[in-house]
C-alpha cells in the first residue's frame, strides 16, 4: 500500500514537472489575444510621448504661409525665437488633421521644417503633434496673426499714389499729392481695437489703395470716421485713427445728390427706426453715430432689388423701416421677398431675413 502511494506522489509530481516545461502553464495563444491591447498601449505611451524641437530656436530664417496666400519673410532672431519657444513641449498625436490655418517653415542651417498649425493640432515634416497646453495653441496662433499684420503695416515704407474707391456711388479718384504724406503719417499712427460686433463701411464706402511705383502695396477700408479696416485675405483686423483722414478724402470726393424717390436718398437720413416681428430697433447719428455703418448696410440690402409691376400684396408684413430725413419721416414696408418704397414696389429675395440677420449681430 505504501508502495503504491508513493509511486502516485512520484507520478504526480513528474506530470507537473513536465508540464512546466512544456509552458503549458502559460498558454501560447494570450500574447496573440492580447496584441492589439499591447498595441493600443504602445499608441497611448507613444501620446504622451514628450518631443522637443529646440533646433527651432537656432533658425535664421522663418516663413509664414496664410491659407489666403500671405506670405510673411521673419530674419529677426528675437522674433524667431520667440514663436520658437512654442515647439519646445509637443506629444505626438495619432490623430489625423487635414485642415490647418498655417505653415511655418523654420531653416535651421541646411535643414527645412515645414510645420502647419490650426487651433489643436501641428505638423511637423508630416508627423502630427498637439500641444501640452491648450493655452499655448491659441496664443500661437494670436502671434502668428499679429506677425502678419505688422508684416503688412510696416510695409508702408514709401507711397508716392493714393487711390479712393468710393463703393457705394461706383467714384474713384487720385489723392492729391500734397496730401499723401499727411495721410500716410495718420495710418502709421492708428493702433488696433477690438470689436463687439460686426462692423460695416458707412456711406460712401471708402476704400484707399496705396501704391509705390509700379507696386501695389495695401488696401484700406475706412469703416467710420474714426474707425479703419485692413483685409489680410478674409480677415478683417480694425484700427482706430484720426478723423482727419476721413476729412482729407471726404472733401476730395465729388458730392451727389438724389431724389427722394430714389432709394439712394436713404443715405441721407440722420435716423432710423426699424420695426421686425414686432421687434424695434433704432438708430440716431446724434444717440450713437458708430451705428450708422448699421443703417447704411441694411439701405444697401434694398438696393439689391429691382422694381416690380405688381403693387403692395398680401406677402407684405407689417414690418418696416422709417427713415428720418431732413425732420420728415419716409418708410419703407417690408416683405419677405420684397418691398414698397415711395409707392413702388421693388422684388428683393429674402430681404427680410438679410435685414434681420444684420440686427441679429448687433
Amino acid at each position: 500500500m505504501k508502495t503504491k502511494i508513493g509511486f502516485l506522489i512520484l507520478t504526480s509530481f513528474i506530470v507537473i514537472f513536465i508540464l512546466y516545461i512544456i509552458g503549458i502553464s502559460e498558454p501560447t495563444s494570450d500574447p496573440i489575444i492580447e496584441q492589439p491591447h499591447i498595441e493600443d498601449d504602445k499608441n497611448n505611451a507613444d501620446y504622451q510621448q514628450e518631443h522637443s524641437f529646440l533646433q527651432f530656436m537656432d533658425a535664421d530664417k522663418l516663413i509664414i504661409d496664410g491659407q489666403n496666400g500671405n506670405t510673411v519673410v521673419i530674419n529677426d532672431n528675437k522674433t524667431i525665437t520667440a514663436l520658437a519657444q512654442y515647439f519646445i513641449e509637443l506629444y505626438l498625436d495619432t490623430e489625423l488633421e487635414t485642415s490647418y490655418h498655417y505653415t511655418i517653415t523654420f531653416f535651421v542651417n541646411d535643414n527645412k521644417y515645414d510645420i502647419k498649425v490650426n487651433e489643436t493640432n501641428i505638423n511637423v515634416n508630416g508627423t502630427n503633434y498637439t500641444f501640452k497646453n491648450a493655452q499655448n495653441s491659441r496664443e500661437l496662433l494670436k502671434n502668428i496673426e499679429n506677425l502678419i499684420v505688422d508684416f503688412y503695416w510696416n510695409s508702408i515704407v514709401e507711397v508716392d499714389r493714393i487711390y479712393v474707391n468710393a463703393d457705394d456711388i461706383v467714384r474713384t479718384i487720385a489723392v492729391n499729392d500734397s496730401d499723401i504724406p499727411t495721410i500716410v503719417n495718420i495710418i502709421k499712427n492708428s493702433y488696433r481695437v477690438e470689436a463687439d460686433r460686426s462692423i460695416y463701411s458707412i456711406f460712401p464706402n471708402y476704400s484707399l489703395e496705396l501704391s509705390y511705383g509700379d507696386s501695389y502695396q495695401l488696401k484700406i477700408n475706412l469703416l467710420h470716421r474714426q474707425l479703419m479696416g485692413l483685409y489680410i485675405g478674409e480677415q478683417l483686423y480694425i484700427y482706430q485713427i484720426s478723423p482727419e483722414l476721413w476729412d482729407i478724402i471726404d472733401r476730395q470726393v465729388p458730392k451727389a445728390t438724389y431724389k427722394n424717390n430714389d432709394l439712394y436718398y436713404l443715405f441721407e437720413s440722420s435716423n432710423l427706426t426699424i420695426v421686425v416681428n414686432d421687434i424695434k430697433w433704432q438708430v440716431s447719428d446724434e444717440d450713437d453715430s458708430n451705428m450708422q455703418d448699421v443703417r447704411d448696410q441694411i439701405i444697401r440690402e434694398l438696393l439689391i432689388s429691382l422694381p416690380d409691376e405688381q403693387q403692395m400684396g398680401s406677402e407684405l408684413s407689417a414690418s418696416e423701416l422709417e427713415f428720418e430725413i431732413n425732420d420728415k419721416n419716409v418708410k419703407v414696408v417690408i416683405g419677405e421677398q420684397g418691398f414698397e418704397y415711395e409707392g413702388q414696389y421693388y422684388r428683393s429675395n429674402n430681404i427680410k431675413s438679410r435685414i434681420i440677420n444684420i440686427l441679429n449681430k448687433l
